[in-house]
Order: structure tokens, then C-alpha cells, then sequence
């Protein structure tokens, strides 16, 4: 498996992607894991589509790279999560407008974001398109865990990892010891007060490693409860959301944004979503 700097990771295309632009070794089908998968699937569209690449490395400026940046729908489809799952319906969409695409000189991409939110049969179907691909069409797979992948899927596609700002690393014990204490957080929200709220921000105001261990328990136990169309505690689409929103904490924790500020935020939407009745 590639792995890709780090510097500039969220502005540059990863090496290896442009090589294999420049080269014009583009495959048909890639999973990108980590971070910045999303943002590296977008430039890499933008790289194959572009009209003045540069060692593969998109020009940014041309037509087509402003079309793939703007998400125009001609040259890039994304594929979001609906009600906390990739929908079969929107990949049997994505199968059929990749068969009826007419090629005018450019590539088509579709990403898949959250890929790992694929039930089985949705799963399937995509694998059925992998597995006889169109022309000049390129799939792209964002996700979290490749695990949670089928291995059919995985050996159809180019795997890439995009790493993170990191400058420790996750103790998978840690995070389990956490899971408890996060979804008793989740439990008590409802019944919470927000000075209550506030005052459990406070205990990890000055643990950053801690705190870090803690939202990856608290968004382990949100995807748990998605995967289970659990409606505990917001109800399945507010699942999602507050999952999405722990998610962009962990990231801007990452990367040194004022913690007590984040918790505050982030506690407090949280607390919001559990007062939607």
C-alpha cells in the first residue's frame, strides 16, 4: 500500500497519483484511506481531467480543473451517505449514468465517500461495475476503515493511505477503555443541563492525548450505532451529523486548533442535537 506525504497534504496531489498521471497509468478503480482522502480524490480528478498538467500535478487554473473543483456533475459525481448508509439506489444511479457517459477528451470520476457505509448489497452492486468498468471512468472509494470493505472490492481497487498530522499515535486499548465512558456521555446528554455540558469539556481541557482517545471512542460509538440503524441517541440522520462533527474535531485537533474552544463547540452541538425531540 502507497502512503502519501504529509506535507501540504491537503493542497498537493500525492506523488504517486501524479506519476501515474504523468505516466498516463491512471487505473480504474482506487480506495483512498485516511484524512485527507476526499481532498486527494478531488485533485486527483482534477489531475486526469486537466488540459495543462504539469508531471501530473493538476494546473488548477484551466476549465477543467475549475469544473471538477466546482463538483460539476459532467466530470465529477459524488456519492454521499443518506439516513447513515450508501444507498444501493445512488450506486445503481452512479452504474447507470458511468455506461451512457460520452467521452468528449475527459475522464469521468465518481467518489464514493464513506464507502465503508455500504450494506452488502450495495456492495455487490458496485462490484459488479468494478468488475467490467466503462471506459474513461474512474472510481474512487473515500473511507475511514478498510475493513470494514469486502475483500472483492478491496482487490479491485489501488489502495492508497493518507496519513495525519499526528505527532502521536491512536493506543487501540485506549480507545476501547473510553468507549464506556462515551456512550454514557451519550446516555446522559439529554437530561443534561449546559453548564453540565460546559463542565465535562473541562475535564479534558488540558489532555490533549486523552481528549484525543476520547472523541476516537465517541466516534467509534456513533458508527456502531450507525451500522445498526440504531436510533439512539439523536435518531439515525442526527447519528450521522454528530458523527461528521467528531470527526472534523478530531482533525482540527490535529492540527493544534484552541482544544478548549473545540470541546466547547462540539460539546454544545451535541448537546443540541439530544434536545430534537
Amino acid at each position: 500500500m502507497a502512503h502519501a506525504k504529509d506535507n501540504d497534504r491537503d493542497k498537493v496531489l500525492d506523488k504517486a497519483l501524479a506519476q501515474s498521471v504523468a505516466k498516463h497509468q491512471v487505473g480504474h478503480a482506487y480506495l483512498f484511506s485516511g484524512d485527507a482522502s476526499f481532498e486527494q480524490a478531488v485533485l486527483f480528478a482534477m489531475a486526469v481531467n486537466c488540459l495543462n498538467t504539469d508531471d501530473g500535478y493538476p494546473c488548477g487554473d484551466c476549465e477543467a480543473c475549475r469544473r471538477v473543483a466546482a463538483l460539476n456533475p459532467d466530470l465529477l459525481q459524488v456519492v454521499e451517505p443518506e439516513r447513515g448508509f450508501v444507498r444501493v439506489e445512488a450506486v445503481r444511479s452512479m452504474q447507470s449514468q458511468a455506461h451512457l457517459y460520452q467521452n468528449y477528451g475527459n475522464d469521468k470520476v465518481f467518489i464514493i465517500r464513506d464507502a465503508e457505509l455500504m450494506k452488502d448489497t450495495t456492495a455487490n452492486s458496485l462490484l459488479k461495475i468494478l468488475e467490467e468498468p466503462p471506459e474513461r471512468i474512474l472510481f474512487i472509494l473515500c473511507v475511514h476503515h478498510t475493513d470494514k470493505i469486502l475483500p472483492t472490492i478491496l482487490s479491485r481497487c489501488q489502495q492508497f493511505h493518507f496519513g495525519s498530522d499526528l505527532p502521536f499515535i491512536l493506543n487501540e486499548e485506549q480507545v476501547r477503555q473510553q468507549m464506556l465512558g462515551a456512550e454514557q456521555f451519550l446516555r446522559d446528554l439529554p437530561q443534561m443541563t449546559c453548564a453540565q455540558v460546559m463542565n465535562q469539556a473541562l475535564v479534558w481541557e488540558k489532555d490533549k492525548d486523552g481528549l484525543l482517545h476520547y472523541l476516537a471512542a465517541l466516534l467509534r460509538v456513533f458508527r456502531n450505532l450507525l451500522a445498526e440503524s440504531c436510533t439512539f441517541p439523536f435518531g439515525p440522520q442526527n447519528n450521522l451529523k454528530a458523527a461528521l462533527l467528531t470527526e472534523r474535531a478530531v482533525e482540527l485537533l490535529r492540527r493544534n486548533i484552541n482544544q478548549r474552544l473545540l470541546l466547547d463547540v462540539l460539546f454544545l452541538r451535541l448537546w443540541r442535537f439530544s434536545q430534537i425531540k
